[in-house]
Parts: C-alpha cells; sequence; structure tokens
C-alpha cells in the first residue's frame, strides 16, 4: 500500500507487482509514446494550462469479465477483484496514452485539438486569450464526454509560465526547472559505477539543454566500461565537475517556428561530435542565434577517434543533420571548415 498527497489529503492506493504473473503475457503496445522533446515542440504559444487527469489508469474502466478476474488480487478476506485499469500492469501507460491520442485526435466528429500530452499530464497554448480558451474548452469538453477527471489541485489555468514534463514553459522557450539542476549540483562524487551511471542518467536528461556534453563527460563514459577497472582520478573530478557547471549554466531553448530562418552549427573534437540548431533572428539590429535544441555524441575509440579532424568534422556534419532533422529538414549550415558551409 502506498500513501500519496492530493493537497492536503492523504490517500493510499495499492501497487501491485504483476510481473510474475500477467505482465510476462501480455504483448507490448508499439508506437504509442512520443518522446518529451516532440510534446515540448508543441507547447508555443502567448498563454498556457496545464491539466492533471486525477487517478490516471484507474480511469479506464475494466468491461471485459476475463480481464478482471486475471487481475484478482489475494487478500485476507477472499479475492478482489478490480472495475479499472491496475498500477503496476505492463501495458496500462499504453493503453491510457493510445485512448488519449484518441481523444486528442477526435471526439464526436471534432477535429484535433492544439495541445502537447504525454500520459496524463496535457497542456494547451494559444497565441491569443481567445485561441487558448478555445481549446480549453474544446478540451474539458471532450473530458466530460468521455467520462473523465482532473485534478484541480494539480491543475494551473492560462497562466505565462508553467511546469510541464519536468521543465518550465513560457512564451521564450523551454528551461530546465531549478528543482532539477539543484539535485545534479549537490551530487557528491561517485564512489562505484553505479553511482556513476547514476550522474551520467540524470546529465543525460539535461542533455537538449546543454552543449558539446558528450565531449565534457567523455571520461566518465569511458571509465563505466565492463572491463575498465572504477579508479577516480583527477582527470574524472575534473570531468565530473565540468558536466555540473555544464547543467548548472544550461540554457533556454527558443519554441520552434517554421516562419523563421534555421541554423545547424556542427563541431567536432578528438573525443565527441555536437550540434546546435538555432533560429536567426534580429533583436535591436543585430543578428542572433537563438538555440532550439543541442545534441552530442561520442566517437567510438578505435575507428572514429583516428580520423582526421576534417573527417571529423565532416562526421559532425552528417550526425547533426541526422539527429536533428526531425526538427526541420531544412537549415543553413555553419562550421569549421567552409567545405561544407553555406552561411
Amino acid at each position: 500500500v502506498i500513501e500519496t498527497k492530493d493537497g492536503v489529503r492523504v490517500l493510499k492506493r495499492l501497487a501491485i507487482n504483476f510481473k510474475s504473473t500477467v505482465n510476462e503475457y501480455l504483448e507490448d503496445i508499439p508506437d504509442v509514446f512520443t518522446t518529451c522533446s516532440d510534446e515540448l515542440a508543441k507547447v508555443a504559444g502567448e498563454y498556457r494550462s496545464c491539466v492533471d487527469l486525477q487517478g490516471a489508469y484507474k480511469q479506464v474502466l475494466l468491461t471485459d469479465q476475463l480481464s478482471r478476474k486475471i487481475l484478482a488480487v489475494v487478500t485476507p478476506r477472499g479475492y478482489a477483484i478490480p472495475n479499472r485499469l491496475m498500477f503496476g500492469v505492463k501495458t496500462a501507460p499504453a493503453i491510457f496514452n493510445a485512448n488519449m491520442r484518441k481523444l486528442m485526435h477526435s471526439c464526436n466528429g471534432r477535429g484535433p485539438i492544439k495541445c502537447a500530452q504525454m500520459v496524463d499530464d496535457v497542456c494547451l497554448s494559444g497565441d491569443t486569450p481567445k485561441e487558448h480558451f478555445a481549446n480549453l474548452a474544446e478540451f474539458l469538453y471532450r473530458l466530460y464526454a468521455c467520462g473523465l477527471k482532473a485534478n484541480l489541485s494539480k491543475c494551473s489555468f492560462y497562466k505565462d509560465e508553467v511546469r510541464f514534463l519536468g521543465k518550465v514553459v513560457d512564451r521564450r522557450g523551454v528551461r530546465l526547472d531549478t528543482s532539477t539542476t539543484d539535485a545534479i549540483l549537490k551530487m557528491p562524487a561517485p564512489k562505484d559505477k553505479s553511482q556513476l551511471r547514476s550522474f551520467l542518467g540524470h546529465i543525460s536528461y539535461v542533455s537538449k539543454h546543454i552543449p558539446d556534453l558528450r565531449s565534457a563527460r567523455a571520461p566518465l563514459d569511458y571509465l563505466i566500461k565492463p572491463d575498465i577497472k572504477f579508479i577516480w582520478d583527477t582527470n574524472h573530478e575534473e570531468a565530473f565537475s565540468r558536466c555540473k557547471q555544464l547543467a548548472g549554466n544550461s540554457a533556454l531553448l527558443t519554441h520552434f517556428d517554421p516562419t523563421k530562418p534555421i541554423v545547424l552549427t556542427t563541431d567536432a573534437s578528438p573525443y565527441g561530435v555536437g550540434a546546435c540548431l538555432s533560429h536567426k533572428v534580429v533583436i535591436n539590429n543585430k543578428t542572433r542565434l537563438l538555440p532550439i535544441a543541442y545534441a552530442s555524441a561520442s566517437l567510438r575509440k578505435d575507428a572514429q577517434r583516428n580520423y582526421a579532424q576534417v573527417d571529423r568534422e565532416g562526421l559532425g556534419v552528417f550526425w547533426g543533420d541526422k539527429s536533428l532533422s526531425a526538427i526541420s529538414v531544412m537549415f543553413r549550415l555553419r562550421t569549421a571548415y567552409r567545405l561544407f558551409c553555406t552561411c
């Protein structure tokens, strides 16, 4: 039994381990989830509201009697047979997310809503108050039509700035929440590979806000290899401090606008390649590049690190295009070599 807080109330819910019962027999549901980056790209606008659905999966009714019996739980008073989808079922997130995607795309013949959605978190936006409230009203109508409920204590309406998917979103763009960066900055130096993997996992979560992260963390990536003994030295301490410094200075990512000029900047070092997709704008008669997304990758030691610098730069251009083309396929290229450069 897990206790959760809902405002001032303390709620209790069952957390059942279905791993040894039904989970191993359930087939995964493919192509249901989008990435957080894809959803955060949909929240551009002047005004936005965030809605949290109450109970998430527990709002999905189990109408099939066999499904209810399969998910039955043994208690001191006998079998507890659920009538709603339970936490712990492997396919529960995919089932709920698929239903939410259908709800956002169409309901009673109405078209799609302008919003971002990840499982039970929804963010609706608009460039004007009229557009924003029209989107919000349509979404609330669809919740009512489908019998779904929102958790008002976790909702925020008509805000200039909201917290969505662990990020802070406003009209300027998307930035990291201070709680995320503070957690990284307070992490002590790792004592073993397990703690190092935990730190690198936290750093990877914020990688799209940090330029050329892979080069900075290269000594740490090498240390977690299975055949390498964990020996922490000054080189690793410097890389650890550098990663924390980069996380503390993480960038604000501007909202993608297909009407503005787009520039892809790439770079390469002996340890990795990095790329930045930016908007080219004029502010106070000065041309500036506002970052949309960063990406970086380590070079394979035995092959790519032996490339000549011009070949590494070419690899950086190829990799940057491959990594960030999902955001935009048309851009101007900026790199250190004129051979590849278009601006």
